[in-house]
């Protein structure tokens, strides 16, 4: 057998080798690239609340991959970068959880000043972390969110400052909104149909996921697309349309189709939801309830020739031969209206149909029958 003896002198080369590697290490870590994360404008009730980051995944070259400590959480990453607001929100409250009641380590805490602001310093290295509130009874309750650092904007710069106060919200979060469809002397227009859309954000690397179709951009917050909710939206005989239970973000109505004899308005509805709203039926109009909803007002002008044919069939001196276009304001005798939910968690509009397709069905089974006996 071959003994090897080591000498003082080799042990000593070999723990300053560690060393050497130990502080080369080190100084690799104090380059890394700080990104910050600023939160704006919370609720003045928030002041002292302390927020806590924890990293939950990171970029492995191909895919977003889940932290080790939280794999068993029960949570994927794949597809969160289209994911859409409902969705993130319950993956982002799941996370937050896990990590509070597993005690992960924070990477970074902060506090909410008197004005309702916090920023945190995170490692800008591809990863992805949930920022969340600290356990323990407070005025305030603070939504948590996930953030990606850098994000990548469409033309694929890099950016390591991130505005993400709209992806926090303070206690309730849903708000109802109504939609009034009415011509220049205010009287309701019934028949014009509306698509609506949400903004939503994702990550760079899953652009190829998006519709083909989809209207993309970039904010201070990263980037986005605009996700259809729906594309038949109609008013009522009352001109309304009402959209309930809406979380906070970013929404717009397009018209598609004007009411019958009006000029289509080509304008873009866009608005916010901030605050928490509702509405109720007073009349068999939807006013307003509680708290702050969004109410609109859009106008159609009446086009220049106001037949119900076609132009050209028909002297222009003709009198119409149908009754006028414009809804009633009054409420009819057998209501028909469209009230559309915004189902908090699925994201899934209900659609009330009016009973007049009703009647009308069981008369053409009726006439039918009769034809038979």
């Amino acid at each position: 057998m071959v003994k090897y003896i080591v000498k003082k002198s080799m042990v000593f080369f070999v723990l300053t080798c560690l060393l050497l590697c130990t502080l080369t290490v080190s100084a690799a870590d104090g380059d890394v690239t700080m990104g910050t994360v600023n939160i704006k404008g919370l609720s003045s009730e928030a002041e002292g609340v302390t927020l806590v980051a924890y990293e939950i995944g990171y970029y492995d070259g191909e895919n977003y991959v889940l932290h080790s400590a939280f794999e068993e959480s029960g949570v994927s990453l794949e597809d969160i970068g289209i994911a859409d607001s409902h969705e993130v929100k319950e993956i982002s409250e799941i996370l937050s959880a896990y990590a509070q009641s597993k005690s992960v380590d924070v990477v970074a805490e902060t506090k909410v000043d008197k004005d309702g602001n916090a920023s945190f310093e995170l490692p800008a290295v591809d990863k992805l972390y949930v920022v969340s509130q600290k356990d323990g009874k407070t005025v305030a309750k603070i939504s948590p969110f996930i953030v990606l650092l850098p994000y990548r904007t469409i033309d694929g710069e890099e950016k390591i400052v991130l505005d993400a106060s709209s992806k926090v919200t303070v206690g309730i979060e849903r708000c109802d909104v109504v939609l009034n469809k009415v011509d220049a002397d205010k009287k309701a227009l019934e028949g014009a149909v509306f698509k609506f859309e949400k903004k939503e954000y994702y990550m760079e690397d899953f652009s190829d996921k998006l519709p083909s179709d989809a209207e993309k951009g970039t904010d201070d917050e990263g980037n986005y697309y605009w996700k259809t909710l729906s594309d038949k939206l109609v008013t009522n005989e009352h001109g309304q349309i009402v959209v309930q239970e809406l979380l906070f973000g970013s929404y717009r109505f397009t018209e598609v189709k004007a009411p019958k004899g009006f000029v289509l308005n080509k304008e873009t509805i866009n608005f916010d939801i901030v605050a928490q709203g509702t509405v109720k039926l007073d009349g068999g109009i939807y006013v307003e309830d509680e708290g702050e909803p969004v109410i609109l007002t859009v106008t159609n002008e009446k086009e220049k020739d106001e037949k119900e044919d076609e132009p050209g069939t028909e002297p222009t001196s003709a009198p119409p031969t149908n009754p006028p276009t414009s809804a009633p304001t009054s409420a009819p005798t057998t209501p028909a209206g469209t009230v559309f939910t915004m189902d908090g968690l699925t994201g899934t509009i209900v659609f009330v149909s009016g009973v007049a397709v009703i009647s009308l069905a069981v008369a053409l089974m009726s006439s039918k029958k009769k034809k038979e006996n």
